[in-house]
């Protein structure tokens, strides 16, 4: 005679069975975290020299600056480096006297954390390659390195007009990056801007725990692919910044970057110092050209070709690193940036310091 199940019976074992495997699902994720925590380190973690100097300070027209005398030791996934800010709030190890020495060359770096040489130390930094380049070729150069992490080019012509009176260098060299375009904004009276990006969470941002270790070690795998590296980032938001046609705000952004340019074209005029414009392409822009990837309503080249021809028409020597970087990650396949990150990491900066120091010794001379 066979056995009869009450519906309540089979519904109590549907249950427990389901909550079996959960609880064997959970036990199994958990000891994943916990494996990835114990053998990598997948969160970002700062940690200051001294609690009450971190990396920023506020200002009241740029927003923030370097904070003079911080040190910060940051570890990541990917990096684990050193930052270091002169009592002049610059990250390199000199002192700049304000009158510069006839028998060198002053040439002062303004830009973000590109040029600042974010996740790599400072010897490994384009900025600090560039100098060593001059000093092997027997040419006395000095460099001031004023990159700010988080500027956009709104904030780097303010802090340009601030320090070509104080260090009167004989070039300025500008580091731009495409998604400056995004939170660039006109510059008004006072020498104030109308919006200063919120880039000064830099000072404050210690660890980031609002995400599992399993789950950054996983996304970080995925993105290692250039494939799925280039679809992710063509579906979000930053896509709008190589969009093409160029949408409304974008033309519109692309107009106030224009103003800013000009605005430190005639800075330099005024001063007697050349201008130079390096245009360092993200990790995205070089991936989709180095492969040849085409992606439907994307031109990663547009920025660059419409602010290279407003350059050339205010007498500013425009230098775009995308080809140069794009033919050496399709020669070589070796990463020229941090893949999660998104900045150069060594090499990258090595190859980047090759480029810029061709453009720089050309205006030195």
């Amino acid at each position: 005679m066979s056995r009869q199940h009450s519906p309540g019976g089979r519904t109590a074992r549907i249950f427990r069975d389901a909550s079996i495997i959960i609880l064997i699902t959970l036990c199994i994720l958990a000891s994943v975290e916990i494996a990835v925590r114990l053998t990598m380190h997948e969160r970002t973690t700062t940690d200051y020299a001294a609690e009450d100097t971190p990396l920023a300070k506020t200002d009241p027209v740029l927003g923030y600056l370097n904070n003079p005398g911080a040190i910060a030791h940051v570890t990541g996934p990917e990096f684990t480096v050193e930052y270091r800010i002169s009592e002049q709030g610059f990250r390199d190890p000199e002192v700049h006297a304000a009158k510069g020495d006839p028998g060198k060359v002053r040439i002062l770096l303004v830009g973000d954390s590109y040029t600042f040489g974010h996740g790599v130390q400072y010897e490994q930094s384009w900025a600090a390659l560039v100098r060593e380049y001059f000093e092997r070729d027997g040419k006395p150069v000095e460099i001031i390195n004023a990159g700010v992490p988080g500027y956009s080019t709104t904030q780097q012509v303010l802090y340009l007009e601030r320090l070509v009176d104080e260090f009167a260098p004989d070039v300025v060299a500008i580091g731009f990056v495409a998604h400056d375009v995004a939170t660039n904004r006109p510059i008004i009276e006072a020498g104030a801007v109308d919006k200063i990006a919120e880039g000064a969470a830099i000072s404050v941002s210690r660890d980031k725990k609002s995400t599992f270790h399993s789950v950054l070690l996983l996304k970080r795998l995925l993105v290692s692919n250039d494939f799925v590296y280039t679809q992710v980032y063509a579906n979000t938001d930053r896509r709008r910044w190589y969009e093409a046609p160029p949408s409304d705000w974008l033309a519109e952004q692309i107009d106030i970057t224009k103003t800013l340019l000009s605005r430190a074209a005639r800075i330099s005029e005024q001063k007697d110092t050349r201008l130079v414009v390096f245009s360092m392409p993200q990790l995205f822009q070089v991936l989709v050209e180095a492969k040849g990837t085409k992606i439907d309503g994307v031109d990663v080249n547009h920025i660059d070709s419409v602010l290279s021809a407003h350059a050339k028409m205010e007498n500013i020597t425009w230098i775009s690193a995308l080809p140069e970087l794009a033919a050496e990650y399709a020669r070589s396949g070796e990463a020229l940036y941090f893949r999660m990150d998104g900045h150069f990491n060594a090499h990258g900066n090595k190859v980047f310091a090759d480029i810029s120091y061709k453009a720089l010794k050309a205006a030195a001379e």
